[in-house]
Order: C-alpha cells, then structure tokens, then sequence
C-alpha cells in the first residue's frame, strides 16, 4: 500500500547557514529521488522552509527521511510529518 507523507519544513536558522548547507540538502533529496520515495519537494519564496511530500513504506521511513536531511542534521530547519491522503480523480464516477 501507497502510503503519503509531507514533510513541513520550519526555517530555523539564518538564511546565510542555509545557503552553506543546501548543496548536501540537495543531494540527499536527489537519492531519496533515486529510490523511489520523493513525490515532490521546493522551498517557500518567502524563505521561512520547504516542503517535501514523499510516498513510503510507513511513518518510520518519512521520519528516518525527514531526520536524515541535511538540514535538519545542521539545525536549519525543524519539521513536523502529516499523514496525506493522496487524492485520486479517477476514484470519482
């Protein structure tokens, strides 16, 4: 079973440190990409965090991801997970 999560992304620290870490948070969305899990990701244009809706196993995994991030493991943002239900059109007669 498919099951969604977003990941909200709060900024925490200065945009500068951001600046410095986004490369590895780049890389690491591209893997999480690779694998199959990431659904879509970006960052707010008024600079207060990003969002990242990835589709996984179970709520351990969108944690592990969501833990995992670069920036989260330098204090750049902190986040908080949601269960998404993903809404299909073709469910509608």
């Amino acid at each position: 079973m498919e099951n969604y999560y977003v990941i909200i992304q709060k900024q925490i620290s200065s945009l500068e440190v951001m600046n410095e870490v986004r490369p590895e948070h780049l890389t690491y969305l591209k893997e999480v990409h690779n694998k199959g899990e990431l659904v879509v990701a970006g960052r707010y244009k008024n600079g207060t965090g990003g969002l990242i809706i990835v589709c996984t196993e179970n709520y351990e995994r969108a944690l592990e991801i969501a833990q995992n991030d670069p920036y989260a493991l330098n204090d750049v943002r902190d986040f908080t997970i949601l269960e998404y239900g993903r809404f299909d059109p073709q469910s509608v007669p």
